[in-house]
């Protein structure tokens, strides 16, 4: 009897009485069949029950005896993640239930933005508050987890039963979401089919049979259109040697334009004698493009305007600045940059300074008010500069990108920079429904508790974070402040207006 025939009959066993059991139970249970697969993973003296002769003498027939058993294990474990996936799948469909009735008997709602706020962006929340995935992952694993049987039931028997992967699961998830439930089990059931030969499902294998049974039931391509269409963007990723990679998402014909456009100015300045290869003027000419203005009509090099339409922050110590110490700096929301990098950066032609100044032991950005209800540009930029990122737990929205939001409603709360904080839109949404709470204390702390009872604090941006010797971090519980707390309960209106 092999180890995986042990370790399903065993996992049967477990399982059998984990319907009613806690998410403890389960935890002690994977531990267990883990350390079993551990010990049946060690090759045993002899082989007899492998169907290998111990008396053959044979160092391969004992090697070989030996991979089989920790290839048996390993498959074993893989089928093991598949009941974990299953647990976790089955914890977001109590959660989401959960959400659902604290939902209706709170009776809020939030019109940041102009849409409503929704179960499912609740529960999203909530599951990357406290785990720190990302808000996609999470989402389209809630989706799977609660669709209908006649869509996703049988890819949920697939995770379960350890025949696919829970990443894979959610790319179907993602790549069926414009079909039809009886398309979409279609697609999924044609993807996950074994393989011919036996061997394995490989990602190559899994994604050429994707695409095309979602062709062969789309035959509209409405799905794969809507789909695309849905991709259209751009983003920006910066990496620590000084480089970057700009991201476009958009229509082929703007797509092959645009690269036909910047090829024909590369080969243009190659044949003027720019030592420059091919490649690295293509990306010259589309990112010149984008920070100086169109070319014109000739679109070559000398066409594009130098005047700078577009900018870029690096935020660096006045000691980095004068050469003094050679710390990283930081463009806000991108990444770092070498001392020597933003030097030139702060240097170039063009380039403006502006004073940040930040208390040296927090890294705190050093108050406006007005009696009106809209804070003024300074403000606004004030508080950005303190926040830096949004003040929602585990949010790492860049402050410029974020609503500017009152921390206690406005009139009862005053229109100044000590009672207003930068939340990108879903924190600010969640927030203006009542579901979570948001305290500020005095040191500008901000106190979070969830709909589902977790508690976050949150501080204002540390700009000298990466820069001063590492410091061990603070248990820092702020106190509650009684006047804040107080002027909460005395708020007249409890939802501000878009968009604060």
């Amino acid at each position: 009897m092999d180890v995986v025939s042990v370790l399903e009959r065993t996992v049967e066993v477990q399982v059998e009485g984990l319907a009613a059991a806690a998410p403890l139970p389960l935890a002690l249970m994977v531990d267990h069949l883990m350390t079993l697969v551990d010990r049946r993973s060690d090759a045993p003296e002899s082989h007899d029950d492998l169907g290998v002769s111990s008396t053959a003498g044979s160092d391969l027939a004992h090697g070989e005896a030996a991979m089989a058993m920790g290839l048996s294990a390993f498959e074993a474990a893989e089928r093991l993640r598949g009941l974990v996936d299953a647990a976790q799948l089955g914890a977001l469909t109590r959660l989401h239930s959960s959400a659902q009735a604290v939902f209706d008997s709170a009776a809020a709602q939030s019109w940041v933005g102009r849409t409503p706020f929704t179960v499912h962006e609740m529960v999203v929340l909530e599951v990357t508050a406290a785990t720190g995935l990302g808000a996609g992952e999470v989402g389209s694993r809630l989706d799977l987890a609660i669709g209908s049987v006649a869509r996703f039931g049988f890819l949920r028997d697939a995770v379960a039963a350890g025949l696919t992967t829970l990443r894979r699961a959610c790319r179907l998830v993602e790549a069926t979401r414009q079909l039809g439930d009886e398309a979409t089990d279609t697609v999924v059931r044609t993807a996950l089919a074994p393989t011919r030969d036996g061997s394995g499902l490989s990602d190559p294998l899994f994604s050429q049979r994707m695409r095309r049974a979602i062709l062969a039931v789309d035959t509209e391509r409405e799905a794969t259109r809507a789909a695309a269409r849905k991709r259209v963007g751009a983003y920006a990723q910066i990496f620590d040697d000084g480089t970057g990679t700009l991201t476009i998402t958009n229509d082929a014909e703007k797509i092959a334009a645009a690269i036909d456009r910047a090829d024909r100015a590369a080969r243009a300045a190659r044949a003027q004698g720019d030592p420059r290869t091919l490649d690295q003027l293509r990306a010259d000419f589309l990112t010149d493009a984008a920070i100086f203005g169109w070319p014109d009509g000739r679109g070559s090099f000398g066409s594009v305007r130098r005047q700078p339409a577009g900018s870029v922050r690096v935020v660096m110590p006045f000691s980095t600045l004068f050469g003094h110490d050679d710390a990283p700096c930081e463009l806000p929301g991108h990444g770092w940059v070498s001392a020597r990098h933003a030097r030139e950066m702060a240097t170039a032609e063009g380039s403006t300074w502006q004073a940040l100044l930040a208390d040296l032991d927090t890294g705190r950005a050093l108050a406006l008010s007005r009696k009106g209800y809209r804070p003024t540009p300074e403000m606004i930029e004030h508080v950005r500069a303190v926040d830096g990122i949004c003040r929602g737990p585990g949010c790492q929205v860049r402050a410029d990108r974020c609503d500017i939001d009152h921390d206690i409603p406005w009139p009862v709360g005053p229109t100044d920079v000590d009672h207003l904080s930068s939340k990108d839109r879903k924190h600010h949404r969640v927030r203006t429904t009542g579901l979570w709470s948001a305290v500020r204390h005095p040191d500008d702390s901000i106190e979070w508790r969830t709909a589902a009872g977790r508690r976050y604090i949150t501080f204002p941006y540390d700009w000298f974070e990466g820069v001063r010797p590492n410091q061990p971090a603070s248990d820092h519980t702020p106190p509650i402040a009684p006047a804040s707390m107080d002027l909460q309960r005395r708020a007249a209106e409890p939802h501000d207006p878009p968009p604060f």
